[in-house]
Parts: structure tokens; C-alpha cells; sequence
């Protein structure tokens, strides 16, 4: 059994319901806090993948959080917090298993992005003995492919950490992390995507993550800008050309979820592959998005230490505030209210939080 069923769907069940409170009633939301946290501890990696968004960083490495500050900045987050680590690439602090038992000692949920070379066999242990709750990793291709844009020879490699994670998960009894297989998508792999999702089975992954690459570098970077950016930034600058059989690739992909245990998840959010018209239609972003509630259930937490909820707006720094205090900054009052009027902005084209409205075969038919 796939734990991750149950654990997937509760996450998505509160990522839906738990930012409606505060969300319409304003006094709420110091009580509602946000539950899931992205907290990039470093912005230090050790590959240059080409599509990554915090490839170029505003503050030098020096300027990176301490071991004490990051555990100090997650004792200030609510009782029930999902913090996921990330980067950069979070493997690559040397302190890393320090702020796994830090984290795990203050009784604090967490996730993990990697891109899963810096793995090994005391680190697996680690995340397994501190009850980490997910391990995503990025795979975006088969061996060629993945090796094209990683190093040669590091295909070979990852497959061998996950082979060594399913063995100790298997040795000491435990489902979790669950196993996130992550596809960042281009026009250069999406023909093999149902490979892919074969391979994340066979290697028993909890689920496959597909995600489309973000339309500009705005949204969850920490080169973060005033809230005054958010009056002047117009659309997406993605030039990427998809062929023209994804929608037959992606409903693929659907009819295979129905008959396998390793879920398939899609970044911006699917119901069906006829909602990817949406997607890439030119159209105004509110007539092609649902009204987006995450900052209300999320934040972003740089590696620095400052807070911006998902676009790259600076609400706050959780070195010097306290929680409370930042949700209830002038910053954060101002790009809450501007998304409640506007809905969605235009700037959120893509993003992997938001949620795609569905299409009808009446209208997939009329934009064909």
C-alpha cells in the first residue's frame, strides 16, 4: 500500500479548505497561519540546471541563514507546520542532518526537494528515523536526457540512491518519506512522459509530479521586490513551443493514473488533459485560472531568512519578526488585498500552485 495516497489527498484536501477562513474573514488570519512552509536553506547547488529559478541570487553565500537561525526561524511557525526544505539544493549544507533532528525535535512535520546526488545511506537513514513526510526528486528524463542536463554518469547514480532508499525503507519497516518523482516538462521529454511514469512505478514512487516550467522568474524566487511590483508587472515572457500531441500525451498519462498505485499529480492543477487549452491560451489569466487562495495557506521562507508568499513580493523577515507580525505587515495587508480584487494577477500564469478552470468539449472544440 502507497501511503502517500492518504497523505496526497489530505494535503490537497487542506491546501483547498484551510485558506477559505482567512481568506473571507480577515481577523482570522493570525489564527488561520499558513501550514505548509518552503523554506530554501541554501541557495548553493551542486548542478546549474538551466530552468532552475534560483540560479541567480541577490545575497552572497555568507549571508545564508546558521544553523541556529533556521531552527529558531521554524520554532516561530505554528505547532501543525509542513516545512519542505529546499534550495538550491538542501543536501549541500554540511550541517544538513543537524537541522533534520533540529527540526524533528521542535515535533515540526517536513518534506524534503532534491535533486538526490548528495544522497547516502546515513542521510537516508536519517530522513527515515526523523519521519520525514515526503522526499521529492527531480527526474526529468530518461539516462540520455538526464545526463544531458545533470553531468554524465548521474543518471546511473540517482538510480542507485533510490534503490538504497527503497531497501532501507523496506529494512526498517517504514512507508515513509513517500517518494515524489518530479518532471519538470519541455517540448525536448514530454513525448516520453508515459515512459517516465512507467519508470516511477517500477521503482516504486508514491507519485509522479509533471510540471510545466514557470512563465517568468517572479514566482517562488528569492530575488525578492517591493509590493509596489506587483502595479506594473504585465503577463508571462514563456516562449517555450509544445508540439501539437501533448493534450493526446497528457490524457494518456490520466488513463494510465486509473490503473497503477503511483498517483499522478500535475503542476498547474488538471482535472483532464482538455484543461491544458487553458494553459496555453493567451486569454486574460482570471477567464483561465480559478480566484488563487494559496499565499493564504502557504509561504516562502528564502535563505536569508526574509518571507514572501509565493510571487517574489517582500512581506517580511522572520530573523527579526515574529510570525504574527508579518502576516499582518503592511506588505503582506497589501498583496493579500490586491489578490482578493484581482483574483489572480497576471503574473501567476503558470505558476504550480494554480488551478487550471476546466474546459468543456464545447469549447475544446471551438479553440481546436
Amino acid at each position: 500500500m502507497h501511503l502517500f495516497f492518504n497523505l496526497s489527498d489530505t494535503y490537497d484536501f487542506f491546501c483547498n479548505v484551510w485558506p477559505r477562513f482567512p481568506y473571507y474573514i480577515s481577523p482570522a488570519q493570525t489564527l488561520f497561519k499558513p501550514f505548509r512552509y518552503l523554506f530554501n536553506i541554501t541557495h548553493k547547488c551542486n548542478l546549474s540546471c538551466f530552468y532552475c529559478c534560483q540560479k541567480k541570487m541577490a545575497s552572497p553565500a555568507s549571508a545564508e541563514l546558521s544553523l541556529e537561525e533556521i531552527l529558531a526561524i521554524v520554532g516561530k511557525l505554528p505547532w501543525y507546520a509542513v516545512v519542505a526544505l529546499s534550495g538550491g539544493e538542501p543536501l549541500c549544507r554540511e550541517d544538513f542532518p543537524e537541522i533534520l533532528k533540529g527540526i524533528t525535535r521542535q515535533k515540526k512535520k517536513m518534506a524534503l526537494l532534491t535533486n538526490g546526488l548528495l544522497l547516502n545511506d546515513a542521510i537516508i537513514n536519517d530522513l527515515i528515523q526523523n519521519k520525514l513526510l515526503n522526499l521529492g526528486i527531480a527526474i526529468d528524463g530518461n539516462q540520455k536526457y538526464y545526463d544531458g542536463i545533470k553531468g554524465k554518469g548521474n543518471y546511473a547514480i540517482l538510480m542507485d540512491k533510490i534503490d538504497r532508499l527503497t531497501f532501507y525503507k523496506k529494512k526498517m519497516a517504514s512507508s515513509l518519506p513517500a517518494f515524489d518523482w518530479k518532471v519538470t516538462v519541455f517540448p525536448e521529454n514530454i513525448g516520453q512522459l508515459p515512459l517516465f511514469y512507467e519508470s516511477a512505478v517500477r521503482y516504486g514512487a508514491d507519485t509522479f509530479t509533471v510540471s510545466f516550467p514557470k512563465k517568468n522568474s517572479l514566482q517562488f524566487n528569492d530575488c525578492l521586490h517591493g509590493p509596489d511590483m506587483l502595479d506594473f508587472i504585465n503577463g508571462s515572457n514563456d516562449t517555450s513551443c509544445f508540439p501539437d500531441n501533448t493534450f493526446e500525451i497528457y490524457k494518456e498519462l490520466f488513463t494510465m493514473s486509473r490503473h497503477v498505485k503511483t498517483k499522478l499529480r500535475t503542476y498547474p492543477y488538471l482535472k483532464q488533459a482538455g484543461d491544458l487549452h487553458n494553459y496555453f491560451d493567451t486569454s486574460p489569466v482570471e477567464k483561465r485560472y480559478s480566484v488563487c487562495r494559496e499565499p493564504w495557506s502557504g509561504m516562502v521562507i528564502s535563505s536569508t531568512g526574509e518571507a514572501y508568499p509565493c510571487l517574489s513580493v517582500r512581506i517580511g523577515d522572520l530573523k527579526k519578526q515574529s510570525l504574527p507580525q508579518i502576516l499582518t505587515s503592511a506588505e503582506n495587508r497589501h498583496f493579500r488585498k490586491q489578490l482578493t480584487k484581482k483574483g489572480i494577477f497576471p503574473v501567476c500564469d503558470g505558476c504550480c500552485y494554480a488551478r487550471l478552470k476546466s474546459v468543456s468539449a464545447k469549447e475544446k472544440a471551438i479553440r481546436a
